[in-house]
Formats: C-alpha cells, structure tokens, sequence
C-alpha cells in the first residue's frame, strides 16, 4: 500500500476528474489495487464537491470489501466536513448494498463527531437496517470513537442498538486505550 501511495500522490495532481470517470470505465473490479488506486485518487485529488461526488456515486459500485471504503475515513480534513457531505453520507445509510452502508458511517465517524453534528449524526444511525457484517462493525466502530468525546450520549444511542451491534461497540470501547480502567468497567457491565 505505501508504494501505491506514492504513485496516487505523484499522479493525482494532475489527473483531471474527466480522466478519472474515463478510468473507473475499464478498471477491473477484481483487481484490488486498480480499485484503491482510484479511491485515493478521489480521496486525494484536488476536486470540486460536485466532482467529488460524481466521482465517488461511481466508485461505490466497484466497491465490494472494507480497505476500499475505509480509505476515506481520514481525519482532521475539510474536505468531507460540510453540510454537503453530511447529507451525501447519511444518504448513504439506507443502502442496498452493504459497503455503500459503510460509506456512510465511516464519513460520518471521520467528520462528524463533533457537537456541532453529534445529534444529527446519531439519528441519521437509528436508520441504519443492513444486516451485513461490515456495516454492523462499522457502527461498532463509530459508536467506540464517538463515546470518547460524547460518553453518556453514546452509551445511551449504543444501549438502543441490536445486542450484536451493543456488544461489538462495548468491546471495542473496552479494548481501546483511550478510556481509563473505571470507565471500562463501567462499559463491561453494560453488555448483553
């Protein structure tokens, strides 16, 4: 992965989005590092929002494992972190198709978690009903990252979740070191 980094960076400079629509057209979806290549390629392009989601409408349907979609979950950019792209996630959460799903968590998780989004990003979640594993771990994920800065709230959005949802956030949440010993007590005696 770190060589196809490099390569990603030295060329999406220059790779106008009217390329990267024509190569999304004849990549092969079975070969993994075509797929990466042109997700970081969005990720890290120099693209308006409308490109950028263009781009991307069309890349979710190559994706079909979870470091295709994960490679978005960056942190700390504006890129992904306006209104925008708040509602592009969330719209995301009610797919058909379980990596699509994900998508939508794990831009939410990424950009935001923060008080200004926290409520929102909470009930866009109570939609969420894909049944699939990488959707599920991906709430998992979410929920664990979110409790580090809104605690109660969590526990209380995690308490409302399916118990397989629940016990996977609450294990998470326990396994990191970011909570101290008294609050992963507390988190223990909550699963189910």
């Amino acid at each position: 992965m770190p060589d196809l980094r490099k390569i990603v960076k030295a060329r999406v400079k220059s790779l106008p989005a009217v390329e990267l629509v024509e190569l999304i057209s004849v990549i092969d979806k079975a070969i993994f590092e075509e797929v990466m290549f042109v997700g970081m390629a969005i990720d890290g392009g120099k693209y308006s929002d409308d490109e950028r989601h263009d781009l991307l409408e069309k890349y979710l349907a190559l994706c079909d494992c979870w470091s295709a979609i994960d490679i978005f979950a960056t942190r700390g950019g504006t890129k992904y972190s306006s209104p925008f792209w708040f509602n592009y996630a969330a719209s995301k959460l009610t797919a058909k198709n379980e990596f699509t799903v994900r998508f939508g968590i794990v831009l939410l998780m990424a950009n935001f978690l923060t008080p200004e989004y926290i409520d929102r990003v909470f009930a866009a979640l109570r939609t969420v009903s894909h049944e699939g594993y990488y959707a599920k771990i991906a709430l998992a994920w979410l929920y664990a990252e979110a409790a580090l800065n809104f605690y109660e709230r969590t526990l209380s959005e995690v308490k409302a979740q399916s118990k397989w949802v629940r016990n996977k956030a609450l294990q998470k949440m326990t396994e990191s070191r970011r909570f101290t010993g008294e609050r992963k007590a507390e988190i223990r005696s909550l699963k189910a």
